[in-house]
């Protein structure tokens, strides 16, 4: 009697779990053997593999923890109420920058950092024996990042906004070193993101003070190179100057038509003392008019150009002043955003040395492989049942 045809009454009597294809096999030849023989290939012999696996084989299996959390110098420090909300928000740049890390210590540049500076592979092929838990010598890098991933378990929670790190090893020290190192490596890599940082918030502000500069330098060319030029320093005090010069010949001159005068009710115009007092106001007069030349532009070197080209080029050079110290306020204040915004590592919990193997757990790997071989050999007993039933039903 096949499945197909089985009566309703025997069901009820307490038909098994598992399918009974005996009879089926039975006019096939194949009988009980078939069913111990799958019970032999499905159960017994993966049992007999696991505690082989367990007895002989497995290696011991040393893990390392340590925690830490990615802090901000922002000179505030947050109550509870502030980091919880901030975590249901998001958590903004704290979980970006736990989930950077986690990332890069799963990744391929972390592993090689490990290579260069604990031997990583050489540390992970003490376990050559173990068929389960093996780096080949000479594997490629996507065969070595996929076994660094399945040793190193790095975990980060968004609430406490911490990250967790476990390494799996075959020797105490060998995971205890390679904890460690990963805790260097993630603060070299949180001093990259303050580096980049730096560089991001920096660009622009030291771009225009070195244009600030330049432009400070031109005018102080251009000042120096006008004095130079005219053989000045300051034509303002040069204009003042002259105007004190040519009072002081207004006052002599009039002092000397003062005394011609004199002299002409006293002497006569004739007389050779007046004669001289005239040619001394003309003397002075024609000074003065030089003197109102120079300051007017009677000439090529008038004053009142030199002064108009003078205060020109020293407002250049005063506006440059102003934004050169605009520049340079600008970058201060970069460099304090900077520092504010400056990431550390702050270690939670250190690394210690393991003083107990965390694998193999012999029982619960045996529990775990008989649960697996039985629900194999359930499910060949099912699907064997099926084509049976199929062709004999």
């Amino acid at each position: 009697m096949t499945l197909s045809t089985a009566s309703s009454s025997e069901r009820q009597a307490g038909a098994p779990l598992l399918p009974d294809f005996s009879h089926a096999a039975g006019r096939t030849g194949l009988g009980r053997a078939l069913s111990a023989g799958l019970f032999l290939v499905f159960a017994v012999l993966p049992m007999l593999a696991a505690i082989w696996y367990v007895s002989a084989s497995a290696l011991p299996q040393y893990s390392t923890e340590t925690r830490f959390v990615i802090r901000g110098r922002t000179g505030v420090e947050a109550t509870s109420l502030s980091r919880d909300l901030g975590a249901m928000l998001g958590g903004g740049a704290a979980v970006f920058d736990g989930y950077a890390v986690q990332d890069y210590l799963l990744s391929a540049d972390a592993l090689e950092a490990l290579e260069e500076r604990v031997g990583f592979r050489e540390r992970m092929q003490r376990g050559a024996a173990d068929p389960l838990y093996s780096l080949s010598m000479g594997a490629p890098l996507d065969e070595t990042l996929a076994f660094y991933r399945s040793v190193v378990d790095v975990r980060y929670s968004i609430t406490k906004q911490i990250v967790e790190i476990e390494v799996f090893a075959f020797t105490p020290e060998d995971s205890f070193a390679i904890a460690t190192e990963m805790l260097s490596i993630s603060e070299d890599f949180a001093n990259d993101l303050n580096q980049k940082a730096r560089q991001d918030l920096l660009a622009s502000a030291r771009v225009e003070l070195e244009e600030a500069e330049a432009r400070l330098g031109r005018a102080r060319i251009a000042l120096n190179d006008w004095r130079r030029r005219n053989d000045l320093i300051d034509p303002e005090q040069f204009a003042k100057m002259v105007g004190d010069v040519i009072a002081k010949l207004e006052l002599a001159k009039a002092e000397a038509k003062a005394g011609l005068v004199e002299c002409a009710q006293l002497s006569g115009r004739g007389s050779a003392r007046c004669e001289q007092l005239a040619l001394q106001v003309d003397t002075l007069q024609e000074e003065i008019r030089d003197q109102n030349a120079r300051l007017t532009g009677g000439g090529e070197q008038a004053a009142s150009d030199q002064l108009i080209e003078y205060e020109q080029l020293a407002l250049n050079k005063e506006f440059a002043i102003k934004t050169y110290e605009h520049a340079s306020a600008s970058l201060k204040a970069a460099l304090a955003d900077v520092n504010r915004q400056q990431k550390y590592i702050s270690i939670v919990a250190t690394p210690r040395l393991d003083t107990q193997a965390d694998w193999p757990r012999p029982y619960e790997f045996l529990f775990l492989s008989a649960l697996a071989a039985l629900s194999l050999w359930g499910l060949a007993r099912l699907v064997i049942a099926a084509v049976l039933d199929t062709r004999y039903g």
